[in-house]
């Protein structure tokens, strides 16, 4: 294959101690160790979150958590006349600093993520194959919010999410900085008539390059004794738009699907 033949070990140790007082204040502390055969690379991921319920309803968090990534072999290896791997490729390490409150029907919670040895594919020009590089260190910050309720049968989803970094870059990327600068995504769900339900989703995202899109899936679907009868259309504005560069998504996709139950 473009793969090659290659092979690495890796070794994995956690621990984890949940601290609880008066069901009121959470907390968990843990530590994780990673060895790698490959490389000889070894790392030490601590994680630290706490919760406080201020009712039943209403409770806020903190999270610091670190996180690391190999490159998969396909980064490292592989190799065709669109995309070169790079076998000198670093880790690809992160911590999360997030808190938030979580009330009845509404979420709002921010976030920061310190990245470091970012691995991404890039070119230049259209002309040029994709490499695979750690393009460096960056921060990426933002904050989402959240609305759910629940009327009777009928409920509704909407949440919308920024995200905002602090590295630009003069090269094309395919996916480390094509993040979504803007995301909302709403979700409705209602009974029409004989059981069946009915729901709709839609999605708006604006990368931060500029491209933005919306688009819209539905169904239909009705619960029996033995089973499901599902039908649904993905895709239904049938829009034309890409998820990676130059590879465009599926056009409209009308789906029925029966699921039985014994």
């Amino acid at each position: 294959s473009n793969l090659g033949k290659h092979k690495r070990d890796v070794y994995d140790i956690s621990a984890d101690y949940n601290y609880n007082f008066a069901k009121k204040f959470n907390s968990t502390y843990g530590i994780r160790y990673n060895r790698f055969t490959a490389g000889g690379n070894s790392l030490l991921l601590p994680l630290f979150s706490s919760s406080y319920n201020f009712s039943e309803k209403t409770k806020v968090h903190f999270l610091v958590r670190s996180s690391a990534r190999q490159p998969s072999f396909t980064e490292l290896y592989y190799n065709d006349k669109a995309n070169t791997g790079n076998p000198d490729l670093n880790f690809e390490k992160a911590t999360l600093y997030e808190t938030g409150i979580n009330c009845d029907f509404l979420s709002i919670n921010l976030f920061l993520r310190d990245e470091k040895d970012i691995i991404d594919w890039i070119r230049w020009d259209t002309t040029q194959k994709w490499q695979a590089k750690n393009i460096g260190n960056a921060r990426f910050y933002g904050y989402e919010m959240g609305l759910n309720k629940t009327i009777e049968r009928f409920s509704t989803s909407l949440k919308y999410f920024y995200t905002n970094s602090s590295k630009d870059a003069d090269y094309i990327s395919k996916y480390a900085l094509r993040y979504a600068h803007h995301l909302l995504t709403g979700e409705i769900s209602y009974p029409v008539i004989w059981k069946i339900k009915h729901e709709i989703y839609g999605l708006y995202k604006k990368r931060i390059s500029g491209e933005e899109y919306f688009v819209m899936d539905t169904n239909f679907s009705r619960k029996f004794s033995v089973g499901e009868y599902y039908i649904g259309v993905d895709n239904l504005l049938d829009k034309k738009y890409t998820e990676i560069p130059f590879v465009p998504m599926p056009p409209r996709i009308i789906r029925f699907r029966m699921e039985l139950t014994f």
